[in-house]
């Protein structure tokens, strides 16, 4: 654990605070989730919301909201974006004291110890998870008495950051790379579209990632189709669901959970 000193000191303290109040795993000796200086594409925070009546953030979805070393936050824009077929991504940037704050209070909410809050007997519940580098808090049906819970809405939220928090205005998040992620059709899926790139695969959950001329081209594809869109490919069809690699996203694996 770093040394507690001034204001980051401060937040260590309440974090093993909080952590002693709610019977968090680990020890006062375990290192701290995110390195001193992190590099630019490590994830330094992340806000996920899924589950609900509507399953919202399922397989493949784009988290709600990341993170970067280098003070970069990606979210998922909140004007329709979680129902079309290509995710509507917006980048801001911010400054190297605001990130600094940011992750001082994530200490301070108890961020940087691991653990599941379970609610029994709540049917369709949501899910909040909240990732502080290494560290993962997972709550069902969140609510607001519990410190991560309010750090989640309050501080990982960009309409509530001041102007003079941001390094730059904020813009959309281009995308370079974009993952194809398969979903067999059974039946007659009626008029089918040839599948215009590499073949899909015959694992369970087929996933290919795009790039370059592919990608701009799969990007151009996304946007004068819709889910409901089916794809043939060998015989067999598919729908398929477009997602948007972020920073430190290498491939498939990266994306088939959020």
């Amino acid at each position: 654990m770093r040394a507690a000193s001034g204001r980051t000191g401060g937040a260590v303290a309440a974090a093993l605070a909080v952590c002693a109040m709610a019977g968090c795993a680990g020890s006062p000796d375990a290192p701290d989730p995110v390195p001193a200086s992190p590099a630019p594409d490590a994830l330094v925070l992340r806000r996920h919301l899924s589950g609900g009546i509507g399953g919202i953030g399922l397989h493949g979805s784009v988290p709600d909201l990341s993170v970067y070393g280098d003070g970069r936050v990606i979210t998922v824009r909140e004007d329709g974006a979680r129902h079309e077929q290509l995710p509507r991504l917006q980048e801001y940037r911010l400054t190297p004291r605001a990130l600094r704050r940011l992750i001082d209070d994530a200490f301070a909410a108890g961020l940087a110890e691991p653990r599941r809050v379970r609610r029994e007997n709540v049917a369709d519940a949501f899910t909040l998870t909240v990732r502080f580098g290494s560290a993962v808090t997972t709550i069902e049906h969140p609510g607001d008495d519990d410190p991560a819970v309010r750090f989640a809405e309050r501080r990982l939220a960009p309409e509530r950051w001041p102007r003079q928090d941001l390094a730059a205005p904020p813009g959309p998040y281009r995308v370079e790379r974009l993952a194809a992620l398969f979903h067999p059709q059974a039946g007659d899926p009626g008029n089918v579209r040839r599948w215009p790139f590499t073949p899909p695969g015959t694992q369970e959950r087929p996933c290919l990632v795009l790039q370059g001329r592919d990608a701009a081209r799969a990007l151009r594809i996304a946007e004068d189709t819709d889910g409901r869109t089916a794809w043939g490919d060998g015989g067999r069809a598919y729908t398929v669901r477009w997602r948007p690699l972020l920073p430190g996203e290498d491939g498939c694996a990266d994306v088939i959970g959020p």
